[in-house]
């Protein structure tokens, strides 16, 4: 293969330096990369390559090892940051198909969680210091979030999430923890109603489909009051 020693692409303010091999005609080598991609923007980036309306303005950094072989690519020691805010990845991703398969283990940490997401969902998180990880398995038959854990300044949540999408969008499969201090924080806008601003612990198992929550188990403390189902 063709070995790369120290490459720079420069794409206006944006850089990505790597070495690494490209396999060329021997189909039977892999390729691999190595490098660091940086800039001041990244939906700035994005948008040369279309609309991406959700990606947060922010300068960025990616880090990694990658592996390219067979039609599946595996990310190794993938680490980087947005804004403020630090990431990790590892896993692969197998390509070629009808939809790819994806198997990654994801974890993201930081001072202000609403750096990450659109100006008009944020009166519907929390802000402030995060850290979050999860195991993703996304075929076509579905996507699995497993060893789920999410601890932000007002509360946690662990468990595990079995999703329909993309096949069947509207399955879905809980087995959830939830605590924290504030149960006004987690409940969405419902007109008429606003829950009470205490405590709670929730425990979490059933399905969701067809705007209907079937549970097979719940047991939950809301300040004073405790409910088991």
């Amino acid at each position: 293969g063709l070995a790369l020693q120290e490459t720079l692409v420069n794409l206006g303010p944006h850089s990505a330096r790597f070495n690494g091999t490209l396999p060329l005609k021997d189909k039977n080598n892999p390729l691999e990369i190595a490098g660091t991609v940086n800039g001041p923007n990244l939906a700035a980036l994005m948008n040369l390559f279309g609309q991406t309306s959700d990606v947060p303005a922010l300068a960025y950094r990616i880090n990694g090892q990658y592996r390219y072989a067979n039609s599946k690519l595996t990310l190794r020691s993938v680490s980087g940051s947005l804004g403020s805010n630090q990431f990790d990845a590892s896993g692969s991703l197998v390509v070629g198909k009808d939809w790819p398969v994806t198997d990654l283990q994801l974890a993201a940490r930081g001072p202000q969680l609403e750096e990450l997401v659109p100006a008009n969902t944020l009166n519907e998180i929390p802000t402030g210091t995060f850290t979050a990880s999860t195991g993703l398995k996304l075929s076509a038959s579905g996507t699995a979030l497993s060893q789920l854990s999410v601890q932000t300044e007002t509360g946690t949540m662990t468990g595990s999430l079995d999703l329909g999408w993309p096949a069947d969008p509207e399955r879905v499969n809980f087995d959830l923890s939830a605590n924290g201090k504030n149960l006004r924080m987690i409940v969405p806008d419902i007109e008429g109603y606003e829950p009470a601003a205490v405590p709670y612990q929730i425990e979490a198992m059933g399905s969701f489909r067809e705007q209907q929550a079937d549970f097979t188990q719940l047991r939950a403390s809301l300040g004073t009051i405790k409910l088991e189902l």
